[in-house]
């Protein structure tokens, strides 16, 4: 498969298990900023003996493709949410060979950051396709502004510099990029991520084209780049199973952004755990395999895992 985006390079970059005739129920993994599908290596070998695990390197990450983002107003589309969306529909459709509406849906989708995200505007616009949804430290899409605070405005303010063509790009790169290492220097000196991991995520967004890429995430979704079918699909609620984890040390997202999250997902379980960070799947790597664990084998029984939370 060719596809102008991620969804083709992830598919020849990212990390999979399993064959093409694998009859295990699959579970698709989206990264975040700014790493790539290695920080999904706990939970490839936790869930990979039930289910055929697949992580993507997203569009403009590690090797996918990078779309040339090319100007200001309007520019950065190719990174839109829409676009990103479909990255992800024709990969499960073309390379994982999902079908489309009429067949049970048979992928549990698991996002962190902007993983997340792309997570929740899938789900909303794809929901035929979606069995389970797992969302890691990432608002529902509706929510970041209607929620946004003061402390949380004051968190944000690299988005606003990452608006910057050049700008963005030369603080992130700066000294070899210190600005990753930085990211999960408590990780490292907890023992939670090794040197080498963080050399990996460090590699992956130096590759030529990749920063200017993964800031346009950012840069689109600013210019508002949705297009009217999925702003129609984000505002009825969705009716599949969806675990919310948020570790509530993260100092980027605070946790009154999951405030509604509940009216947008009518089956939904919200988990907060005290002292992880915003790297959740890194930095709680046990303790989110076994609560995926169990919400999973709880909804297989019928019965949902409870824990609302207050979401």
């Amino acid at each position: 498969m060719r596809r102008r985006g991620g969804a083709a390079a992830a598919s020849r970059a990212g990390h999979a298990g399993g064959r093409a005739a694998d009859a295990r129920p699959i579970m698709l993994f989206l990264h975040g900023f700014p790493e790539c599908a290695y920080v999904w290596r706990a939970q490839l070998a936790a869930f990979a003996p039930t289910h055929r695990c697949v992580a993507l390197n997203m569009r403009g990450f590690g090797l996918s493709d990078k779309p040339a983002s090319g100007g200001w107003l309007g520019a950065y589309a190719a990174y839109g949410a829409d676009e990103l969306v479909a990255d992800i529909y024709a990969f499960l459709v073309s390379a994982l060979g999902v079908r489309g509406a009429g067949a049970p849906a048979a992928v549990t989708l698991v996002g962190h950051d902007w993983g997340g995200m792309v997570g929740w505007w899938f789900a909303h616009r794809h929901p035929d396709l979606v069995h389970r949804l797992v969302v890691m430290n990432a608002p529902h899409p509706a929510l970041f502004f209607r929620n946004l605070s003061l402390a949380q405005a004051k968190r944000s303010l690299y988005i606003v510099m990452f608006q910057a063509p050049l700008l963005g790009e030369a603080l992130m790169a700066a000294f070899g990029y210190a600005a990753v290492r930085s990211m999960y220097a408590a990780l490292v000196r907890d023992g939670k991520v090794r040197e080498h991991d963080v050399a990996c995520m460090q590699w992956a967004i130096s590759r030529p084209g990749v920063l200017t890429a993964a800031l346009a995430y950012y840069r689109a979704l600013l210019q508002g780049s949705h297009s009217r079918a999925l702003a129609d699909a984000l505002a009825a609620p969705v009716d599949m199973p969806v675990l919310v984890l948020w570790g509530l040390d993260d100092r980027a997202l605070t946790r009154s952004l999951t405030l509604g999250t509940s009216a947008l997902a009518t089956r939904l379980t919200s988990q907060f755990l005290p002292g992880v960070s915003h790297w959740t799947p890194q930095d709680a790597p046990d303790d989110v395999n076994r609560r995926m664990r169990e919400w999973l084998a709880a909804d297989a029984e019928g019965g949902g895992a409870g824990g609302a939370g207050g979401a």
